[in-house]
């Protein structure tokens, strides 16, 4: 039989709000889950969304499945989108997740600040990924340097490096492409004229940053099918929750 896990009863106001702060999401497996699906009377909404995304994937030709999980503040949303990527997961899928609010200003948010933060994470948890995978260098070169010479305004891979290293603290060791990321992440947060420039580029070259994207992915998901691996799922997480 499985060790009863024990709480310590809390005796004042602040100890509750610290044991139950709704700011946190709870991750698989914590014992102060509670699965309100039989209450509602309806099936759990991870199981529900788990199984159109198994089943799209099984037909011919692929479905691909935009969702989104809205509700108010500290109801369980990112609980429920963490315990979908776990199910996800253990169901053989590669899954991209990250925190919007992490990643850009929510208080001034853009399509092309979305898209931009999901070429970075994609990056990031690929190159981390202990399968070993790997995206087309070309095209993030390609795309650093286009990023570069809209922003820096820098025409050779040299100069950019030595700029995003000194005047942008940009770490020396990671690939290039993480490195021109690494700065648009700060240009997204926290400066404007930079912001404003990333986002014209994106919306008079949408089409071409989609293509861009949408290549990577296919290419990622051989890659994946050779690993043994089914697909791979992108959760993304802003500050209402949505993915």
């Amino acid at each position: 039989m499985d060790e009863k896990i024990s709480f310590k009863h809390a005796t004042d106001i602040t100890e509750t709000y610290n044991a139950v702060n709704p700011e946190l999401p709870l991750e698989p497996g914590d014992p102060r889950y509670v699965d309100c699906a039989p209450w509602r009377g309806s099936e759990h909404v991870v199981n529900m969304i788990a199984q159109r995304i198994i089943r799209a994937e099984g037909t011919g030709p692929v479905q691909y499945l935009k969702q989104l999980l809205a509700g108010h503040r500290g109801c369980g949303k990112s609980t429920e989108l963490l315990l979908l990527k776990d199910r996800l997961e253990k169901e053989g899928y590669f899954v991209v997740y990250y925190d919007a609010a992490l990643e850009i200003d929510m208080n001034d948010t853009d399509y092309a600040d979305l898209l931009l933060a999901t070429m970075r994470q994609l990056e990031l948890q690929v190159r981390q990924s202990p399968l070993k995978l790997k995206l087309d260098a070309s095209r993030l070169d390609d795309l650093a340097m286009r990023l570069a010479r809209v922003t820096i305004e820098k025409e050779d891979r040299t100069e950019v490096e030595t700029a995003l290293e000194t005047e942008f603290r940009v770490e020396p060791q990671i690939p290039f492409f993480a490195k021109m990321m690494a700065a648009v992440r700060g240009f997204i947060k926290d400066n404007t004229t930079y912001k404003k420039q990333l986002r014209v580029e994106i919306q008079q070259r949408t089409a071409q940053f989609l293509d861009d994207l949408n290549d990577l992915m296919d290419k990622l998901q051989q890659q994946l099918r050779d690993h043994g691996k089914k697909a791979w799922w992108s959760l993304l997480q802003t500050s209402s929750n949505c993915f």
